[in-house]
């Protein structure tokens, strides 16, 4: 009988065991998840800011360059785009 109830909870630590170093895993699975969201989200903004100064400097440029003559002409370019 004590046989049985050592064998009983070395099983029962094996399997809390086993549920454990699962539960570990899924832990550092979700952790590299976060890194990797939180990386895309700050190249996102990255994007975000430089598009916003983009249009920033396009907007504070433009009535500069209204006054100015063009360059060149349609008739210039090599390749047309449509």
């Amino acid at each position: 009988m004590i046989f049985c109830l050592g064998l009983t909870f070395y099983k029962l630590i094996c399997t809390l065991k086993f549920i454990f170093m699962s539960v570990e895993a899924e832990i550092r699975d979700m952790k590299q998840h976060l890194i990797d969201i939180s990386e895309k989200i700050d190249e996102l903004l990255y994007e975000r800011e430089i598009v916003s100064i983009m249009k920033l400097a396009e907007k504070s440029l433009s009535e500069f360059l209204e006054d100015e003559p063009d360059i060149y002409r349609i008739e210039d370019l090599k390749v047309r785009y449509k």
